[in-house]
């Protein structure tokens, strides 16, 4: 059974209207399929004791999720976010294995023309976490206004047909953000063409090469890049060169830096007064087995164990030796 989930609990919200047409697609392709709206939610799950005890009344819901072959997420966009009765509704569910190697898809509703990309795409890396097989193609329906009728059903023969395909997996081509890096397991997918691919770490070129090759056919990863310096063709030829992805960890590592451990910066180089994360990373793995081999040996089970370290092991007490 497939489980459309209505993503609002809003009364009269489009996104439960076009809920109820996918659901005629699904049974069209003679799918198994049923609606889930979080409209009809127990009114005291909403209460702050239910995270220590879900109420009874929460169970029948928990368990579809549990017992559904695939899901179908369909949501509007709420203040820039996922509506949040969606939110709070993942919460209360079991995990991991309410989502775990579970297909889902996703179907994004909007006002205006944007707007829906930005649930969809936090769903999706919400959903990735909890180690569900996300179904890569997306439909978005933009300005949802114009397009339902008066009966609330889609008026433009184009965004039916997508609907279809969609759903049937008719579609071939899929023009994403980098958001499918994760989580993303289509066997049928060959072909991965990265734009600008300068712009991105080795490890996240490597990453979103990993989303094909997953079947029995052959695969290929092309990356696009009109930059000509030197960093970008090293990035290139590194790509081209392994596969290995410990090897680039540790390339891009030395190239990129790690960034602020504590901070902002998502890379560079940290301001230590001698180490140098690169060139050092031999020193500072020895450093670290040493440490650990310090801590593990008991050495410090007084108070007195800082002193005789810093004293080179001198001083009374339980002896130190590195």
């Amino acid at each position: 059974m497939i489980e459309i989930i209505v993503g609002t609990n809003r009364p009269g919200a489009n996104s439960r209207k076009v809920a109820a047409q996918i659901l005629e697609i699904y049974k069209q392709q003679g799918v198994p399929a049923q609606l889930l709206d979080l409209a009809t939610l127990p009114q005291e799950i909403f209460s702050p004791a239910s995270y220590a005890t879900k109420p009874s009344a929460f169970a029948p819901f928990a368990q579809r999720i549990l017992d559904a072959k695939g899901l179908h997420v369909v949501t509007p966009e709420y203040n820039g976010s996922v509506p949040g009765v969606m939110k709070y509704f993942i919460d209360m569910l079991k995990f991991p294995e309410s989502f775990e190697r579970k297909p889902v898809a996703f179907t994004g509703v909007a006002a205006g023309i944007w707007g829906a990309l930005r649930p969809i795409e936090q769903l999706q890396a919400i959903f990735g976490y909890r180690n569900a097989f996300i179904y890569p193609m997306r439909v978005f329906i933009p300005r949802i206004g114009d397009e339902l009728d008066e009966n609330g059903r889609l008026k433009s023969a184009e965004s039916a047909r997508i609907m279809n395909e969609f759903v049937s997996g008719g579609i071939q081509l899929l023009v994403a953000t980098t958001v499918i890096e994760v989580g993303v397991d289509v066997p049928n997918a060959v072909i991965m063409l990265i734009e600008n691919a300068e712009h991105f770490g080795l490890s996240q070129l490597h990453q979103l090469r990993g989303r094909v090759g997953r079947g029995k056919e052959k695969s290929y990863c092309i990356l696009i890049s009109d930059a000509g310096t030197a960093a970008a063709k090293a990035k290139l030829r590194a790509m081209q060169r392994t596969s290995d992805g410990f090897e680039l960890s540790e390339l891009d590592l030395k190239t990129r830096g790690p960034g602020d451990f504590f901070g902002v910066a998502q890379h560079g180089l940290p301001e230590f007064k001698i180490a140098d994360l690169a060139r050092d990373l031999d020193i500072l793995n020895q450093a670290q087995k040493a440490a650990l081999s310090v801590y593990e040996s008991g050495a410090f089970e007084d108070e007195n164990a800082i002193e005789r370290l810093l004293s080179g092991g001198r001083g009374k007490g339980k002896g130190m030796t590195m």
